[in-house]
Formats: C-alpha cells, sequence, structure tokens
C-alpha cells in the first residue's frame, strides 16, 4: 500500500517563507522628492546684481541693475541639469566677473556638447521684468557686445556646485547661431540669452581608458671608457646642456659620421654690436659647431650639399633670404631643419634645439590663379584639404581682388544674389572648411593696456567672422577696398603679391606652423612668367605643377 501522501498528484510545493524585515535607514536619511511639476510656460522673476568696482578705492560693491525674468526655455527637456530645477532656490542673479569671449574658448569645449538637431543644454531668455528695466538692461547688453564680453554666474545646489549660467547678448552670433544653436524667436525677444552649463563630466568620458603606464627604464651607467671619453670634456658637456639637445639627433648624427651640416646666423653687419646679447648668440654658435666636431659632423656653405641644416632663432626673420631654401624643403624629409640658440624676439618656449619644417605643406594662391581658372584653383583645394599633411588658405584680399577682375562693371554682391556668381564653389568650400580665409597671426607679443595685436586677430578671426557665404564674399570686398582703393588697377597684381609673400613668410616663421609643415608653396596663374619660382625664399608655383611628391594617392581622392 503507498501511503497517501505519495499517491497525491504532483504539484509544485509553495513554502512559506519569513517575510524578511526591512534594512534600517541610515542616520540622516532624507527620503529623495521628485521635482516639483513644471508649469507649461515657466517663469522666473529676481533681481539683477552686478559688481562694480571704484576705480579710486579697488573696492567692489554691489549693484542692484534692474529686475530681470527667465522664461522660453529651450529646449523643454533636457538629459542634463536643467534651468528651472537649479533657479528653483535661486533669489538673485549674480554677475561677479565679466570674461572676454576669447578667454573662454577652452572652457566652452570641455562642457558644451550638442545633438544632431538641438542643444543637449538649456537654454532660456533674459528679459526686463518691467519697461521700467528694459534701459539698464538694453544698457548692459550693448555694453557686453562692445567689449566682447560674457558672464559667469555660478550656481548651486544644496550648497554644491552644479554649473554656471552663462549669459551673453543675442548678437553675438558665434554663440548664439554656431555654438549653441539659439533659435530665432528667441534671439529676436531677448536682451540676454542665458545658457546652464553643467560642472560635470558627461557620461561618455566618464567611460574613456586609462592611460598606459609608462615602461619602466633605468639609465645605464657609463663605462669608465666612457667617462673618460666624454664626461670630462667640459665645453662639450656645456654645450650640451645650454642648447638642450635633444637624444635623438644625437642618435641619428652617429649613426654615419661625417654629416655635412650648414648653419644660418643673423647677417654679419647685425653681430658686429658688443652688446651682451650679440655675444651670448656667438656663443650658442660656437657650442653648436663644439657639439657637432664631437660628434664627427662636417660644416659646408649652403652652396654645397648638406643633410642638416641650423638655424638660430634670432635669424628666423630673415630664413627667407637662406639660399637654396626653397630646393632643400622641396627635396623631401632626407635634409632636416632645427632652430637653436635663444633670443628676445621668440618666446622662451621655442629656445634650445628643435626640429623644424618636417613634412607636408601650407598653399596659398595669387588672384590671377584665381581669375584664370577658378574651377581648377577649387578642384586643387579639394585635393589639398583631403591631404592628412598638407593644408591651404586664402588672404581676403585676394578673394576681393579676383572678383573685382571678375566683375568690373558689376556688382558682385548682386550677382551672388542673382545666382550667377563665378566664385560661388569657393565661397562654398571657405564655408565647409575646405579651405581657411585667414591672415598670418602676428609674431609679436607686445601687448599693452590699450593694444594687443594677438587678442585682436583672435577676435578678427573667431569671434567676428563672417559666417555665411554672402558675408564673406562683403568681408573680402571690403578688405581689398580698404588697403588697395587709391592704388591704379595696373598695380594690383604687384601689390597684393608682394601682400601675399609677407604673409606667407610670416605663416612659415609661426612656431606651430613651422614644426607642422615644411612646404610653403604660392599657386600662380600658369601666364604668370614673371615670378620666379623662389621668390622671397618661397614656391611660386602653377596649379599644374605643384606636387605633393610624397606618394600621396591623388587618384584615389574623392570629392564632395
Amino acid at each position: 500500500m503507498i501511503p497517501p501522501q505519495l499517491s497525491a498528484p504532483l504539484t509544485p510545493a509553495i513554502e512559506k517563507q519569513d517575510a524578511v524585515p526591512a534594512a534600517a535607514r541610515p542616520a540622516g536619511f532624507k527620503a529623495k522628492m521628485p521635482p516639483p511639476k513644471i508649469p507649461k510656460k515657466w517663469k522666473w522673476a529676481g533681481k539683477l546684481l552686478m559688481n562694480v568696482t571704484n576705480s579710486k578705492t579697488a573696492t567692489p560693491r554691489t549693484d542692484h541693475v534692474c529686475d530681470i525674468v527667465l522664461t522660453d526655455l529651450y529646449p523643454p527637456s533636457v538629459e542634463s541639469l536643467r534651468i528651472n530645477v537649479a533657479m528653483a532656490s535661486v533669489e538673485s542673479v549674480h554677475l561677479l566677473s565679466f570674461h572676454d569671449l576669447i578667454d573662454m574658448s577652452d572652457f566652452l569645449k570641455t562642457c558644451v556638447r550638442l545633438g544632431p538637431d538641438e542643444p543637449l543644454l538649456q537654454l532660456a531668455r533674459l528679459g526686463p521684468s518691467t519697461d521700467r528695466d528694459a534701459q539698464p538692461l538694453k544698457t548692459l547688453a550693448r555694453y557686453m557686445t562692445k567689449k566682447n564680453m560674457v558672464s559667469l554666474v555660478p550656481v548651486n545646489l544644496d550648497g554644491e556646485l552644479v554649473g554656471h549660467l552663462l549669459l551673453f547678448p543675442p548678437v553675438m552670433e558665434i554663440l548664439a547661431k554656431t555654438l549653441f544653436r539659439v533659435p530665432a524667436e528667441l534671439l529676436d525677444a531677448a536682451s540676454l540669452i542665458s545658457v546652464l552649463l553643467p560642472w560635470h563630466s558627461f557620461p561618455e568620458e566618464t567611460r574613456r581608458p586609462f592611460g598606459l603606464l609608462p615602461s619602466r627604464a633605468e639609465a645605464p651607467i657609463p663605462s669608465l671608457a666612457d667617462w673618460k671619453k666624454n664626461m670630462l670634456k667640459a665645453k662639450y658637456q656645456l654645450a650640451l646642456r645650454v642648447l638642450k639637445f635633444p637624444v635623438a639627433l644625437h642618435q641619428w648624427m652617429m649613426l654615419k659620421p661625417n654629416r655635412p651640416y650648414c648653419i644660418w646666423v643673423l647677417p654679419l653687419e647685425e653681430r658686429k654690436a658688443t652688446s651682451i646679447t650679440v655675444i651670448t648668440r656667438d656663443h650658442e654658435t660656437e657650442y653648436l659647431m663644439t657639439v657637432l666636431k664631437e660628434w664627427g659632423a662636417k660644416r659646408v656653405g649652403f652652396a654645397a650639399e648638406c643633410r642638416v641644416v641650423f638655424v638660430h632663432v634670432g635669424a628666423l626673420r630673415t630664413i627667407c633670404k637662406m639660399p637654396a631654401l626653397v630646393e632643400r624643403r622641396r627635396q623631401g624629409p632626407g635634409i632636416h631643419f632645427y632652430t637653436y640658440g635663444t633670443h628676445e624676439t621668440v618666446h622662451p618656449e621655442y629656445w634650445g634645439v628643435r626640429e623644424i619644417y618636417p613634412f607636408g605643406g601650407v598653399v596659398t594662391f595669387t588672384p590671377s590663379a584665381l581669375y584664370e581658372d577658378p574651377w581648377g584653383v577649387i578642384h586643387k583645394m579639394k585635393t589639398i584639404n583631403k591631404h592628412p599633411l598638407w593644408t591651404c588658405y586664402i588672404l581676403p584680399s585676394v578673394l576681393g581682388m579676383a572678383t573685382k577682375l571678375c566683375s568690373p562693371s558689376e556688382d558682385p554682391l548682386a550677382a551672388f544674389d542673382r545666382g550667377i556668381f563665378v566664385f560661388d564653389l569657393l565661397l562654398k568650400a571657405i564655408d565647409a572648411g575646405e579651405v581657411s580665409l585667414l591672415r598670418a597671426p602676428p609674431l609679436e607679443r607686445n601687448a599693452t593696456l590699450t593694444a594687443d595685436p594677438t587678442l585682436d586677430w583672435l577676435r578678427e578671426h573667431w569671434v567676428n567672422r563672417p559666417l555665411s557665404p554672402r558675408n564673406v564674399l562683403e568681408a573680402c570686398l571690403n578688405a581689398f577696398s580698404t588697403k588697395y582703393s587709391d592704388i591704379p588697377r595696373e598695380q594690383w597684381a604687384s601689390v597684393v603679391e608682394a601682400e601675399i609673400a609677407k604673409d606667407l613668410d610670416l605663416m612659415q616663421r609661426q612656431p606651430d606652423i613651422m614644426k607642422t609643415y615644411r612646404r610653403y608653396v604660392v599657386v600662380k596663374a600658369e601666364s604668370d612668367d614673371h615670378i620666379l619660382e623662389d621668390r622671397d625664399g618661397l614656391e611660386w608655383l602653377a596649379s599644374s605643377k605643384l606636387s605633393f611628391e610624397d606618394g600621396f594617392p591623388i587618384d584615389k581622392v574623392v570629392y564632395s
């Protein structure tokens, strides 16, 4: 007989479990309250305060500028911190200081992210609370526009910094249209635009891999023979340390003895003075020759074949006069260029022995080349843009002159508006970033209280740059007219060619340019036989003769 317990049908047994007691909450625990419901038409009202400094006492005081409102959130909802949440417990917006828009570039790069259609950060319109507040706010916006200033207002939640409220006038197109894509209706109605910049890393940044640990390397102990041979040569050791020779150069020079080299220094008439600085430069050249002699290198003249060219940093401004400069740079990376020494006109960051002109090149164009073959030049620009080691740019006055040549009796802007402008493809290439429209930045760092050439250049080419093809054309025409309106038409070509040579020479002496690019080429017209190919130490070539000479597969370039 089977017991009744075993003859029962098979059903899953459900065991009665004892209830698990809930874990005790830690002391001081507060339940996270859900954010309050946001009305469809959100609005924040409060005071606008600003720190004002008395020039006599230099003691800042806080002034009440006016009453303001924040409205019109865009986008209405974002994944990052929202303005309506951040401003919920804020009673006033306090402008502690203003910042130059140029100085904000690096800061904005770290906290601005853009989606495909709309910004990932939230914007809002800042306007006056009443009609009485409109004029003070308009005055503030006008001041910020004139000075290219923005303001950052710290935003705190629960006593911790969570972000900054960026305030800027809507006429700053580089921020409003390019960076934050502010909608037109918000720009038209706002006195100031506010953007909430979260003070935290974005998720994709927190997932970046750690860098590899550096390999452990121990300096070998020199043998007694090496010690006596090298370490006891006081002048040689002093020269190595004064000039800061890189180890890689020493290793390359020692691979093959008797490497020929030449040195480009300041002209003799500039070195006949007895000042300490001139004596120092001569000592630096003497130190260089001491080291190279110890390495078995052989000094030759500029007319002879050489493998290394040393240029004193003080002589960079005359490098365009160096014999055979164009030929040596065109021969490829088999001939190395190095700078050495110190000079008061060169920033200390670039003193010492450093390699320059490694590979690649920078190309610019003459007005005659654009006028003679506009479509061929644009094709060449696109080819250069596809090459990873080459870049090209065009001077505004060059495009202005070429436009004047193509439209001698018609307003070029009117032709552009009718869609029959000859350089329409070139303007589109500039707008797409395939060719740069700029002048070489200044080398001098002689900023004063009233003027700073570098800051002026950055404002012109970054903050106030034209943002549409028509504005680019108008700016180029104005640039040409400003410089050459009083010059006869038959002299246009010569004066603009001189400007091109001066600008490209300045470009080849820019520290960050000369450590990246080797050749500096001006594309001229096929009919410009009067221009020598090595004029002013630059390459002047027709478009058909320009070759990269590095094996780059031009035939496989795909053009857009």
